[in-house]
């Protein structure tokens, strides 16, 4: 339904509260969300509609721009499980991304820190 516009031309669209049950599953949460059409909330529901259209439409080229430690940070088996799934058509990513999964894949790991700690005190672990 259209609302009225308001006196700065601007469509005043009320907030949709989120109503959380004990079994809500994850797509109507994500609903829920993109409902509420403001802050994180509303950004992360329209990005799983994004994400459903992607990955629905079979003339979609879906690309994976990664910039930072993903692998590091865990979700080397998420991108591996979007590869075999035939969800990527292509992955554009730092040369470092590379070296941490050669990391992975031979054996070794990467581990939780801080940058709390002093490195003379590292150094000596």
């Amino acid at each position: 339904m259209k609302q009225p516009n308001s006196k700065k031309g601007i469509a005043p669209i009320p907030v949709k509260q989120l109503k959380i049950t004990p079994r809500i599953s994850v797509s109507h949460l994500l609903d829920g969300m993109r409902d509420t059409g403001v802050l994180g909330a509303g950004r992360m529901g329209i990005a799983a509609d994004v994400l459903h259209e992607m990955f629905s439409d079979p003339s979609y080229t879906n690309f994976l721009t990664i910039a930072g430690p993903i692998v590091p940070a865990g979700f080397r088996l998420v991108i591996g499980d979007m590869i075999d799934r035939g969800f990527l058509d292509a992955i554009v990513t730092t040369g470092a991304n590379l070296t941490h999964d050669v990391v992975e894949a031979m054996g070794n790991r990467h581990y939780q820190g801080t940058f709390n700690v002093d490195d003379r005190r590292l150094i000596n672990q």
